[in-house]
């Protein structure tokens, strides 16, 4: 919808506003920004360090749980547009410290390839402006994690 109304008005930025249906006020239900609702989501959920080692700890699952969110954050990203401290908190937190990152590919190796996979893609279209190191590192860890995958080396 936001794709369409910035369409309908010949290019321009919208702002968009949501209404989370479950949630109740004495007034009804009322509309939130569609960017604060996305950063409180980040925020509560994907760089939450206490959700992080909840879903670390549930195993395959919780990998899966993590990497639907790289994906959900990847749609984002290309309708609305997603914060660089986003992605870059996301992916110091699941990609590049080696010891989540190992948890994440032992417990779920496809969902650890994924969440490596988002995170390359939102930076090669755009979504992202990462550091080349960064960069390099994910494209290093991606390697090896689909070698993996694919039962290579």
């Amino acid at each position: 919808m936001k794709v369409a109304a910035e369409t309908a008005s010949g290019g321009k930025k919208c702002s968009v506003s949501i209404v989370e249906a479950f949630r109740d006020d004495a007034d009804g239900p009322q509309p939130k920004d569609l960017d604060d609702v996305l950063r409180l989501e980040y925020r509560s959920k994907l760089l939450n360090p206490k959700w992080a080692d909840a879903m670390l700890a549930q195993g395959s699952g919780g990998a899966y749980e993590v990497s639907t969110r790289f994906t959900a954050m990847v749609g984002w990203g290309a309708v609305n547009g997603v914060d660089d401290f986003v992605w870059d908190g996301a992916s110091e937190k699941y990609a590049l410290d080696d010891a989540v990152s190992e948890q994440l590919r032992r417990s779920n190796p496809e969902a650890y390839r994924n969440v490596l996979a988002r995170l390359l893609e939102a930076a090669g279209r755009g979504m992202w402006d990462a550091d080349e190191d960064v960069l390099r590192r994910l494209r290093e860890k991606y390697a090896d994690a689909d070698d993996s995958v694919e039962g290579v080396a």
